[in-house]
């Protein structure tokens, strides 16, 4: 999905640990390029390389990106760390229509202030538009204007006339060397652990003006007096968001179940979706897991059908699971159902078609390519198995809060979830953990967190076993 970015461009994302995910796929691609190649050629099915070829890019970030998203996270900051968030945009829309076009570069040059006037600056300029250039480094701060005229750094007053090649040519000295004052991020609100906070409070003032606070509603929308300057700033933009559920027809469930009960607020999920169907050149990206387990059991989270959607069917763009991803922008149903097939876990994708099928959305004879046969998660783990050995894909890429001793009680705790769902289950793992006898030295520091040194009855005897058994399933060198 990384590779779905266009240098240049503009990204969304949305919170949580698929969001983290992507961010941390493109810093690979950005930093270790290489092993970024591999992975991806590891993981590939379908039609990723050709989209990627055509929406995205698989080299490092020259020109950088943008980031307009609602909520500004910690993983925007380390993109911004790594360079990778570095194109700026500045609230000026002849400055912004010019760089859109690659009519000019960040540095200025003798044919900037032409360039200017044909792109809607001036042509006499006002005070305000004098202002707002000399804030983004058109003009040096030493320089004055008053009464449509500009002070030449000799003295001499000259009219601030853009229209006039003489004009033009006499304000050529009054020039700054580069446009500055741009931003690379807006956003809504920040939301982060206490690391992110010290690391903005430590950034230099300089620095932390690159990363606008706006109002949610012009970071979400478009539509406003300043319509076209928000689209220009918004070039190429991939808005990347997660879903609970994706129908075969490409609907998103992600707020509320069939049964009424809510999960989640829509949050923006909705307004970026929309506003990639409106920009030129956008595209939305859904990423979700292909399955869930609860209660020892695993379903799809690709369906054939759901009683409530978040994002209608006509709104169907882009749509990545760990097995791949799915290309529905302007496909058929019958198109739609295939490529959501080829991403779907392969324990769910017979019964899937067979919906499909009685539904005469498919046609009879389709068969599920051979290499979207093997969607499952013993594939992906041999796939990274090489990456996974060289230090890519850590369990914590941007580091945690949590100590060493909760996250390896965080580990122990879901394997006993996951294996004590039912009654058998349960009876099953007790067994076990009491065959291993005793507790020794080696879970001292987790057992303690837990209140376990030193157990104190039956019941606390079973469960010091239990954690005992399930930390030696866990541990990690």
């Amino acid at each position: 999905m990384s590779g779905l970015l266009r240098d240049g461009g503009t990204l969304q994302v949305g919170i949580g640990e698929l969001g983290g995910a992507v961010v941390y796929a493109l810093l690979l691609r950005h930093q270790q390029n290489a092993g970024w190649r591999a992975a991806r050629t590891a993981l590939e099915t379908g039609c990723a390389a050709a989209l990627i070829k055509a929406e995205g890019g698989e080299e490092p970030f020259a020109a950088g990106l943008f980031a307009s998203s609602e909520m500004f996270v910690d993983y925007l900051l380390e993109l911004y760390r790594a360079g990778i968030l570095r194109r700026q945009v500045y609230d000026c829309l002849p400055l912004e229509r010019l760089l859109a076009a690659g009519g000019i570069s960040e540095r200025t040059d003798a044919h900037m202030l032409e360039r200017l006037a044909a792109a809607g600056a001036g042509p006499r300029l006002r005070a305000p538009e004098f202002a707002m250039l000399q804030h983004y480094g058109v003009f040096l701060d030493a320089v004055q204007f008053e009464d449509g005229r500009v002070r030449l750094p000799g003295g001499e007053w000259i009219a601030a006339d853009l229209g006039d090649a003489a004009s033009r040519a006499r304000l050529t000295p009054c020039l700054g060397r580069e446009l500055r004052n741009g931003q690379v991020l807006q956003a809504g609100f920040f939301l982060g652990p206490r690391g992110f906070y010290a690391a903005l409070r430590d950034l230099p003032e300089s620095e932390r003006a690159r990363f606008g606070m706006r109002g949610v509603g012009f970071v979400n929308q478009l539509y406003g007096a300043d319509q076209e300057l928000r689209i220009l700033q918004r070039r190429a933009a991939r808005f990347v968001n997660t879903t609970m559920m994706v129908t075969l027809l490409g609907a998103a469930v992600s707020d509320t179940l069939e049964s009424g009960r809510v999960v989640s607020g829509v949050g923006g999920q909705y307004n970026f979706v929309a506003m990639a169907h409106a920009l030129p050149g956008a595209r939305s990206i859904l990423c979700l897991r292909a399955t869930r387990t609860e209660h020892g059991r695993t379903t799809s989270n690709i369906v054939w059908s759901y009683g409530n959607e978040t994002i209608p069917r006509h709104l169907r763009d882009i749509v990545v699971t760990e097995y791949g991803v799915a290309d529905l922008r302007g496909r058929t149903d019958e198109e739609c159902i295939a490529a959501l097939l080829q991403i779907a876990d392969s324990r769910f994708q017979d019964s899937l078609l067979a919906s499909a099928r009685a539904a005469g959305k498919i046609r009879a004879d389709y068969r599920i390519p051979d290499a979207c046969r093997d969607n499952c998660p013993a594939r992906l783990t041999r796939a990274l198995e090489t990456q996974r050995a060289a230090g890519y894909f850590s369990e914590y890429p941007f580091g945690t809060d949590l100590t060493r001793e909760e996250i390896v009680l965080a580990r122990a705790l879901q394997f006993l979830e996951s294996r004590t769902t039912t009654v058998p289950a349960r009876l099953l793992t007790a067994v076990a953990a009491l065959a291993r006898g005793r507790a020794d030295g080696r879970h001292r520091a987790a057992l303690t967190r837990m209140g376990l040194a030193r157990p104190r009855s039956l019941a606390e005897r079973l469960q010091q076993r239990l954690l005992v058994l399930a930390l030696d399933a866990t541990v990690r060198a």
